[in-house]
């Protein structure tokens, strides 16, 4: 008999109070140790439980398998390195003149110095899994920032940042 795959991409209980947060994180940090060690083999929900300090029942009670959490980090990583970005663009602080492209390209590399191994993991499941069009939408909105701050501060764009050419 043919196995049910579990949906990947439900989280089953979203952290309400700070403690809950807290091991949310923990989860997300393990599998981050465990790939940058071990590789993708090592990777299962009782090994992630061991190097989190938590049951692997708590485990359960927030994802549903080591594919849903690695797609739920990619998802964060994705809100993450967006915000990053955004800021970087519209911080008053840097130089009006400073190229809007230059500073997302300066806030990217920032970003994706941390976890290099376990967020190309989690992008790469993400993918695998049918979700690869949310890291398309997370690079339209880079590029729309990146447009409109150019267009607030007068520097031309590029041929392709043009805002009728943005979905």
């Amino acid at each position: 008999m043919r196995r049910r795959k579990q949906p990947v991409d439900s989280q089953r209980r979203s952290p309400q109070q700070e403690r809950a947060r807290e091991t949310v994180e923990v989860i997300f940090e393990a599998p981050a140790r465990i790939l940058l060690r071990e590789g993708r083999a090592a990777l299962n929900t009782n090994y992630i439980a061991e190097r989190a300090a938590i049951s692997v029942g708590t485990l359960y009670e927030y994802f549903p398998n080591r594919v849903a959490i690695l797609v739920a980090m990619a998802r964060r990583e994705i809100v993450r390195v967006t915000a990053s970005v955004t800021r970087a663009i519209s911080d008053p602080s840097n130089d009006q003149r400073a190229d809007a492209a230059r500073l997302a390209v300066r806030a990217l590399i920032a970003e994706f110095t941390r976890h290099r191994k376990a967020r190309h993991i989690a992008f790469q499941t993400l993918i695998a899994e049918g979700f690869g069009h949310e890291l398309e939408a997370n690079m339209d909105e880079i590029a729309r920032a990146v447009v409109a701050r150019a267009d607030h501060i007068g520097v031309p764009t590029l041929p392709w940042a043009d805002s009728h050419r943005l979905r």
